[in-house]
């Protein structure tokens, strides 16, 4: 039973695949716990949903249908059986986030890192992972064109990134043979990023450690300068839904801006409302990941959207990064820590306050006016 084998059109799905997560499963990933509705389609025909997304509920179906393929994933993990997992995760990867898995599971990982009992449990899920992991990145390397990203290179990227989110600690054998592996090519952007990236995945509490502070750098780059703008275009790809953040990092460099053109204001959403996410509701969030999280969006929205990035910014969104400013200042500004260019943070994150403190007492003076001009007339 599995969503690589056959399966029958007139049987119900829930005899034919494991659709409802167990009670563990719920406790370590709440958003796959299945609605009324949800747990009523297990007992559908394929064909009978298939009419029903057809004509009446194509959304709330196609994220039912996830949900359960989430399922197995979980299952199969839990269960410390490594290939469907593999299959699962290399399934979902339209991008180097894991797409549905980034949302129902790997976005709660934390809940995995700090179970001991479970980390015993799934060991022999991460040795596969990271035995393919490492598989994929040297058929990348070997092929000799790093500067193209193809599915080996995805397919490391994300199966690594799994090992790292679940693990409380960096595995030692991944990144050692992930440098060896990489070292031909670690001049190239994407792989360079990745080098620095997987590490500071693996967390388990907001202790500070040396991933954390090699993870700074790249995103301390000017956005006008060559590596400044890649970074920014990997921060915007990998915080993009699956379709759009694969495109854009595999299209050549003179189409690039045309595509954020056309899809920047998608892009921008789905880049703060990450962004914000990852620094407003991580518990294990600590001041250098803080900060790293907060360059990230500022050279990305530089990138995405030039000069002057925040004026151009949708109210609930403006807001949100006026949520995220505060967040780092009152982190940083009286934080014990200290890193290269700290003093220019803070400069920013008090430059971009500033200035939203400003528009919000623009707009609430101008709501006086209109509400007393109302009054009047």
């Amino acid at each position: 039973m599995g969503s690589h084998s056959e399966i029958d059109r007139a049987k119900p799905i829930g005899y034919q695949k494991i659709c409802r997560p167990s009670e563990e499963a719920v406790l370590l990933f709440p958003d796959l716990e299945l609605s009324r509705q949800e747990q009523d389609w297990c007992n559908w025909t394929p064909e009978q949903l298939t009419h029903e997304a057809r004509t009446r509920n194509e959304y709330a179906i196609t994220t039912f249908r996830t949900k359960i393929d989430c399922c197995e994933v979980v299952h199969a993990l839990l269960g410390g059986n490594p290939e469907p997992v593999r299959r699962g995760i290399e399934r979902f990867s339209t991008n180097l986030t894991g797409g549905a898995l980034e949302r129902y599971v790997f976005k709660q990982a934390r809940n995995i890192r700090s179970n001991a009992d479970l980390q015993k449990r799934i060991e022999p899920v991460l040795e596969n992972l990271t035995q393919a992991a490492l598989d994929e990145g040297k058929q990348y390397a070997d092929r000799g064109q790093p500067d193209i990203l193809d599915n080996h290179f995805r397919n490391f990227y994300v199966l690594a990134a799994t090992v790292a989110r679940l693990k409380p600690t960096p595995s030692p054998v991944l990144y050692h043979d992930l440098s060896t592996i990489l070292r031909p090519v670690e001049r190239e952007l994407s792989p360079s990023l990745a080098l620095v990236s997987l590490p500071a995945l693996a967390y388990n509490s907001k202790q500070i450690c040396d991933s954390d502070r090699e993870y700074l750098p790249p995103w301390q780059s000017d956005p006008g300068s060559v590596n400044g703008y890649g970074s920014g275009i990997h921060t915007a790809a990998y915080n993009s839904r699956p379709e759009v953040g694969w495109s854009l990092l595999t299209l050549h460099p003179r189409d690039v801006s045309l595509f954020l053109t056309t899809r920047k204001l998608s892009i921008t959403r789905s880049l703060v409302c990450g962004i914000h996410r990852k620094c407003c509701h991580d518990p294990d969030v600590n001041d250098l990941r803080l900060a790293a999280r907060f360059l990230k969006l500022h050279q990305a929205l530089h990138v995405i959207n030039g000069k002057h990035p925040y004026s151009q910014l949708p109210e609930d969104l403006a807001h949100k990064v006026f949520g995220i400013a505060e967040v780092v200042g009152r982190a940083i500004r009286p934080s014990s820590v200290h890193f290269e260019g700290k003093a220019d943070l803070v400069n920013i994150v008090g430059s971009v306050e500033s200035y939203f403190r400003t528009q919000m007492a623009k707009t609430n003076k101008n709501v006086q006016k209109d509400t007393r001009g109302d009054g009047i007339s």
